[in-house]
């Protein structure tokens, strides 16, 4: 069985923990020794493996207005913290970002303005392996993405 944990007295949001059938505890970036005393750590649910676990109430769906996120073939936009794409991907939505990539998914790094502002060019915001979709592009135009003909 896994757990997934959080620091007790935490609520919505936050990072979270899971404990494996060998009792190790993990975080996002793997496992980990004890953080100090387990008392520090409560149980929020308990699954049979941890793909499972539901992460939906963790940091990695916080927050919902984030400009970071995935661009579906269909246009649709699931925002998860910057830089935590891959993470978001396994544990969120339980693909591997290969499969996200190959199935012609947008990772969206910014909104256009937020990456001018870091010096960046507009159309540095985002990427996709394949040729975009009608959708996506609608998407991306409608957000103020830069967009080429080419993409």
């Amino acid at each position: 069985m896994y757990e997934r944990l959080r620091k007790k007295g935490a609520t919505h949001g936050g990072w979270w923990y899971w404990r494996d059938n060998h009792g190790t505890l993990h975080d996002f970036n793997g496992p980990f020794q004890a953080i100090g005393d387990n008392e520090l750590l409560a149980v929020d649910e308990v699954a049979a493996s941890w793909d499972k676990l539901d992460w939906s109430e963790t940091a990695l769906c916080q927050p919902t207005t984030s400009t970071a996120g995935w661009l579906s073939p269909s246009g649709e936009f699931l925002p998860c913290p910057s830089n935590q794409h891959d993470r978001y991907a396994r544990y969120v939505l339980h693909v591997k970002v290969g499969n996200l990539e190959k199935g012609g998914w947008a990772r969206i790094y910014s909104s256009a303005t937020e990456a001018v502002e870091q010096n960046r060019r507009a159309h540095d915001a985002w990427c996709c392996l394949r040729a975009i979709t009608p959708e996506q592009r609608a998407w991306l135009e409608n957000h103020e993405h830069e967009v080429r003909d080419y993409d």
